[in-house]
């Protein structure tokens, strides 16, 4: 645990924090002292202090993989084939009716992003194709709630709102 406060040190010429720290209780080691930082970048150097590491970088965190490929069913009547690549742009095919597709059969071209509290996202572009009688377009975003996608933004007229995971 360590309690400080930031400030800018000119002998230095940086951001620095200093402050104490202490082991808290998981293993068994029960230091504790002061401690100075200074910030660059993505980096913190150890400038003073008794405390063992002497660098740390900033690592940027992010949910782990969540892979969105497989069968959807949405909450009015359609079925959609979604394909999630490994470098997280999206592709699915919507059809109506269970899957017949006969009223409106859509495609989108999308991707996938995690936020930094562990959300993810799809957003992308789709088309309404020849299948099903609709011919619209535009752009749609859903996030992950427990597991469902939810649509959270639509720039036109977009009627699902919920996709469930069959597959």
């Amino acid at each position: 645990m360590f309690h400080g406060i930031w400030k800018f040190d000119e002998t230095v010429g940086k951001m620095v924090i200093s402050g104490n720290w202490a082991d808290v209780p998981r293993g068994t080691a029960r230091n504790n002292g002061t401690l100075v930082v200074a910030l660059s970048g993505d980096r913190l150097t150890k400038v003073a202090g008794a405390f063992s590491t002497t660098t740390w970088e900033r690592t940027h965190w992010r949910q782990p993989a969540f892979d969105l490929t497989g069968t959807w069913r949405s909450n009015d009547g359609g079925i959609y084939y979604i394909r999630h690549l490994d470098n997280n742009k999206i592709w699915w095919v919507g059809l109506s009716d269970d899957g017949s597709g006969h009223n409106w059969t859509n495609v989108l071209e999308g991707e996938v992003s995690y936020d930094n509290f562990g959300g993810v996202q799809l957003s992308g572009v789709w088309f309404d194709v020849p299948r099903g009688t609709n011919r619209g377009n535009g752009i749609v975003g859903f996030e992950v709630r427990y597991g469902d996608l939810v649509k959270n933004y639509e720039n036109i007229g977009f009627g699902t709102t919920r996709l469930k995971r069959i597959s």
